[in-house]
């Protein structure tokens, strides 16, 4: 693991660099990002990523990232659940939410659970009710 770069907001952003069969991937803490798939014997990248973590916290929010707590669009930032409706965040500018919306698993800086020289094991927690969704 080795430091890649610092978000906006202080966090640290750690790279991880996964190796096996002439295959090497890095991993990004942020967001459990798969930021970089390269095959031995290819000069470029088999993924579209970016060494600029300014990418990931704009245009580039979802490349690579773990979506959640739901990946897809939900019309009109409103679920219900039990009888119970509850409003989500709107993230996208049409009201509706994307992606688990503007706090989803994409914005989190991952826990490394185990680290070997060809796997990962990364951890998230959302905290009840963020982003509009129930406990």
């Amino acid at each position: 693991m080795t430091p890649f770069d610092t978000l906006k907001d202080g966090r640290n952003v750690d790279a991880i660099t996964l190796a096996a069969h002439g295959m090497h991937a890095t991993v990004l803490t942020y967001g459990a990002i798969l930021q970089d798939v390269r095959l031995d014997g290819v000069d470029h990248s088999l993924t579209v990523g970016s060494d600029d973590i300014a990418d990931y916290e704009g245009g580039m929010a979802f490349h690579g990232a773990i979506v959640g707590p739901v990946a897809n669009r939900i019309t009109n930032a409103v679920i219900t659940v039990d009888g119970n409706t509850h409003t989500l965040d709107a993230n996208l500018d049409d009201g509706h939410m994307l992606h688990g919306g503007s706090a989803g698993t994409h914005t989190k800086v991952w826990t490394v659970v185990d680290h070997t020289a060809n796997a990962v094991t990364l951890a998230c927690t959302l905290p009840d009710g963020e982003g509009g969704f129930p406990a």
